[in-house]
């Protein structure tokens, strides 16, 4: 926001302005690469499918491709330009973060994320706002659909490749008021498929390989809030 001036009529002696504090990302791609292979007695007999593998290779990346888009998003709250809040819930602070969020996003409307169990941890105290509304949310989706006015969205946890941890964290909530796409993806070029000859091999083994350079960052420009619980 720059500073507005008030000046006479036919004049143009204004003290000019400039924008500082820009910065420059640099993105690295790296490589990812999935390899399988199977023996060549089990394709012709049937007993393995190999399409089936294949697919599960194409899968994969997408899937690892989200999970790292989905842990840059998580590493917002150590962003320089995140307004974190920590502590154990509260209405009043939520409700405070919300209009700060507003505030330094002047003309937008700021969004609740977060997943469904971070979700409920959202709560009003006035009694007479735990209508039908609320009780229909809880019931339709798990959560409340509108905190004090704020529209509230659930993200869609998963699994890292252990299987057991999840990527989102569901002790953080996120309030959005910027249309800016701060969640950066660069893919160089495109994927690199071989898939290998079982004659080439000296046991007999089908191979296919799928590998593929991009780069995840996060970049923020606009003022996002991050409620750490």
């Amino acid at each position: 926001i720059l500073a507005v001036a008030t000046i006479t009529s036919g004049t143009q002696g204004v003290r000019r302005q400039r924008i500082f504090g820009e910065e420059t990302k640099t993105l690295t791609p790296v490589v990812h690469a999935i390899k399988i292979y199977e023996e060549l007695d089990r394709l012709l007999s049937g007993r393995a499918d190999w399409t089936a593998f294949v697919n599960a290779v194409s899968k994969s990346m997408i899937v690892e491709t989200n999970n790292e888009i989905a842990a840059a998003f998580v590493g917002v709250v150590n962003a320089s330009n995140a307004i974190v809040e920590t502590g154990t819930f509260s209405e009043t602070t939520m409700v405070n973060l919300i209009e700060n969020v507003e505030m330094q996003n002047p003309g937008k409307i700021a969004r609740i994320y977060g997943t469904k169990t971070a979700l409920r941890a959202l709560n009003v105290t006035v009694s007479n706002m735990v209508g039908e509304t609320i009780k229909n949310d809880y019931y339709n989706m798990g959560y409340m659909g509108k905190f004090n006015g704020t529209e509230v969205f659930e993200l869609k946890n998963a699994l890292k490749a252990d299987g057991v941890t999840k990527v989102l964290e569901d002790d953080k909530l996120y309030v959005v008021a910027s249309e800016d796409k701060f969640v950066k993806y660069y893919t160089e070029g495109d994927a690199l498929i071989i898939e290998g000859n079982p004659t080439d091999h000296a046991d007999l083994t089908q191979d296919y390989l799928v590998a593929s350079k991009w780069a995840v960052a996060v970049v923020l420009s606009d003022k996002i809030g991050v409620y750490d619980m």
